[in-house]
């Protein structure tokens, strides 16, 4: 059975794996020192860590992965944290992906996600949907199945999502509207609401993961690099990055796993919609998956 220690920290937006490539660059640009319990000795620890995807506003963290980093066997354990998940904060928004927004940014998405998972991640990763885009015209975009039409116009967060059904090559460009879609304007989408774009976020996170490692791209990852390193913000130290960069050729796309909180879609006594956490469910997943007692941490 796979180790697992209750350390902390990294990862981001839709790039399970990529992340680390992602981190590994934008940290050895801006040479930030590492602390605390990392270090480049640390071969045998189990990492966690947060991606987040921000939108252009930087209000709204629309995906939200936590990630956990087993370098005993180079696995990696991801936790996709759907944005309208309820949370016991102080805030008037209950949703978790206002948190990068308030007062307390990345701190305030990190203590929620505590809350709901047990695990408080000491490293972070933010990106743009901007770096987004330029990440996957970067790997030379990813290969999926758009399962209906979709069509949407938001002239406030100026998204504009016109994709046609069928398998098919996306951009940068398509990929984003791929990853956003939530509904048509005429109400129609996913049957099963978040639930079903989740599971949609989960194949185009592998295909990506599986282009990423693939032979082309093994060879481009310094134009990855250069490419992500200017829309991403993250605290990891150069020697930290410098660590994840060589062990690189260990990785796979096979060793990385993705799970979903679990929990189901609905409505307060207010009417509001928020995506509910099934605690007993997801105590089942944290112990087993990423070895954590939730009840135990989270106070």
């Amino acid at each position: 059975m796979k180790r697992k220690l209750p350390i902390v920290n990294i990862c981001v937006i839709v790039l399970l794996i990529v992340v680390m490539f992602v981190c590994a660059n934008a940290m050895l640009v801006n040479s930030k020192l590492s602390y605390g319990i990392w270090n480049s000795q640390r071969t045998d620890a189990v990492h966690n860590f947060v991606v987040a995807g921000v939108d252009e506003s930087k209000l709204r963290s629309d995906v939200i992965l936590l990630c956990q980093l087993s370098l005993s066997d180079n696995s990696v354990e991801i936790l996709q944290i759907p944005r309208d998940t309820k949370v016991n904060t102080k805030r008037f928004d209950k949703k978790i992906n206002s948190a990068y927004g308030s007062n307390g940014k990345i701190n305030a998405l990190i203590e929620e996600i505590r809350l709901l998972t047990g695990i408080k991640p000491e490293k972070y990763v933010v990106i743009t949907f901007d770096g987004f885009r330029r990440l996957i015209d970067a790997i030379g975009g990813v290969e999926v199945d758009v399962p209906f039409r979709m069509k949407y116009n938001d002239p406030k967060q100026n998204l504009v999502i016109d994709l046609q059904p069928g398998r098919q090559v996306l951009d940068g460009k398509k990929a984003e509207m791929f990853v956003r879609f939530r509904m048509n304007n005429d109400g129609t989408g996913y049957a099963d609401g978040d639930i079903g774009r989740i599971e949609k976020h989960k194949v185009f996170y592998k295909a990506v993961a599986e282009k990423l490692f693939s032979v082309n791209n093994v060879w481009n990852i310094p134009e990855i690099l250069s490419v992500v390193a200017q829309s991403v913000e993250t605290d990891f130290g150069a020697d930290e990055i410098e660590m994840y960069l060589r062990r690189i050729p260990k990785f796979s796309a096979d060793r990385i796993s993705f799970y979903t909180l679990p929990g189901v879609g609905g409505y307060d006594k207010n009417g509001v919609s928020y995506f509910f956490c099934d605690e007993e469910k997801t105590e089942v997943l944290m112990r087993e998956n990423f070895g954590v007692n939730r009840k135990t941490t989270e106070k």
